[in-house]
Order: C-alpha cells, then sequence, then structure tokens
C-alpha cells in the first residue's frame, strides 16, 4: 500500500496553476455548448454535408481537443497552457454538445441529462483535486521550477517571482535543491508587476 502511494504522490505533483487551468477549460467548454445551441437555433439547425459526408461537430471538437493536447505535450509555459486550456475547453464542449446522440436509442441530440451529469462530475472531480490547499516539498520545488520557466522566456513577473521565494522559505532549507532554487530566484531580473492576467480579470467581472 506504501509503495502504491507513493508511486501516485511521484507521478501526480500538483501544478498551482492548474486550478485556472481546468476553470478555463470548464467555463470555455460551458461557453461553446451554449454558443453551438445558440447558433444552431438561430440559423435553424443546418447541416455541413458536402457529398456524401456529414461533418457533426463532434467531430469539430475532437480537432480541438487534439490540438490542446499537441499544445500541453509539445510546447512549455504559462501561455501555451492557457491556450491548450482554451482549446480544448472549447472542443471538449463541442465534442459533448453532441452526446446524446450516442446513448440514446433515437439519437436524441436534445437530450440533457447527460451533458449536465458529465459537466457535474467535472465539477467535482475540479473541486477534489483542489481541495487541499497543503503542499509537499516536492510539490513546492517542481512549481517553482515551473516559474523559472517564465524568467527563461523573459516572462517572470515580481508577483511570481515573490511567490517563488514565498514557497522556498516553506520547504525544507537543507535540501540542495530549496538552496540552487533560492540562489537562482533572487538573482533572477522579473518584469514589474502589470496587473491581473486576463482570466483574473474575466473572473472579477463576473463576480
Amino acid at each position: 500500500m506504501n509503495n502504491i502511494s507513493a508511486t501516485f504522490n511521484r507521478i501526480f505533483v500538483r501544478n498551482l496553476d492548474g486550478s485556472d487551468l481546468m476553470e478555463i477549460f470548464f467555463v470555455t467548454a460551458v461557453a461553446s455548448i451554449l454558443a453551438i445551441r445558440g447558433f444552431l437555433h438561430l440559423t435553424g439547425y443546418p447541416q455541413f454535408s458536402p457529398g456524401n459526408l456529414h461533418i457533426a461537430h463532434v467531430l469539430v471538437g475532437g480537432l480541438f481537443m487534439l490540438l490542446a493536447m499537441i499544445m500541453f505535450q509539445a510546447f512549455t509555459g504559462r501561455a501555451a497552457r492557457s491556450m491548450a486550456a482554451l482549446l480544448g475547453g472549447f472542443g471538449f464542449g463541442a465534442f459533448i454538445d453532441e452526446v446524446g446522440k450516442f446513448i440514446t436509442a433515437d439519437n436524441d441530440y436534445f437530450f440533457k441529462p447527460s451533458v449536465a451529469i458529465i459537466f457535474i462530475i467535472i465539477y467535482f472531480l475540479m473541486e477534489r483535486i483542489n481541495c487541499s490547499p497543503w503542499l509537499s516539498d516536492k510539490e513546492r520545488l517542481v512549481n517553482v521550477l515551473e516559474l523559472t520557466k517564465e524568467a527563461v522566456t523573459q516572462d517572470l513577473r515580481s508577483e511570481d517571482q515573490q511567490r517563488a521565494l514565498s514557497l522556498l522559505n516553506e520547504a525544507d532549507p537543507k535540501n540542495p535543491v530549496t538552496i540552487a532554487l533560492c540562489e537562482l530566484m533572487k538573482n533572477i531580473e522579473s518584469i514589474p508587476a502589470q496587473g491581473p492576467d486576463t482570466w483574473t480579470r474575466i473572473k472579477r467581472r463576473g463576480q
């Protein structure tokens, strides 16, 4: 049992930006469903059917989710991850919007419970992942390393630098990685604070 727990903790190290990324994904998915349903209602539910083909928007959703996966795997940095969460959310919304066709015998596109149930599951999964504010030393150090990437691309904000130093102050001071990262972070030149990012501004306006 201890080996399983150790393996789990080694593989699944929480990203402190994960809650924002999941929020972007979740909100974009809901917004894409509302936008698609609104557009289809206003246009009389048209079909894109060139020749003998029928291009359902579930396929468009799959394409956007594929692009999001490629971005997550091929690129690093906060901006790339935020864009991937946005694309993935739109793709998931377009995909899940047609799920009623695949779980009902009469291919009922307007089958409502399926979408609601799926989003409830996603919401509670997000809450479960982010429910514990406590961080292990490993999670603190890994997230500081993530922030150093922003310094390489010259996008490390002063508030992120202070956030990294705060995490290091809570980490094991005898750990050589802590010592090295602390020295590195203190010598990095950050860019001045530029106010909240786009997602934070959107959330504040919605409150």
